[in-house]
């Protein structure tokens, strides 16, 4: 509520609000799993899924 007042453009606020929690979620991910295996792309069903989402 308070930033829709200080704010008035819903899409942008909506596009910042995502943006900082894609950050926030890749510092946990990158502080949770220190293997750089998991970090790769292989063509699998995990890639068909990420495609896909």
């Amino acid at each position: 509520a308070k930033m829709s007042k200080r704010y008035p453009h819903p899409y942008s606020s909506s596009a910042l609000l995502n943006l900082f929690a894609a950050i926030q979620s890749t510092c946990v991910a990158a502080i949770t799993d220190w293997d750089p295996s998991a970090w790769e792309l292989r063509w699998d069903v995990n890639l068909l899924t990420i495609i896909y989402t």
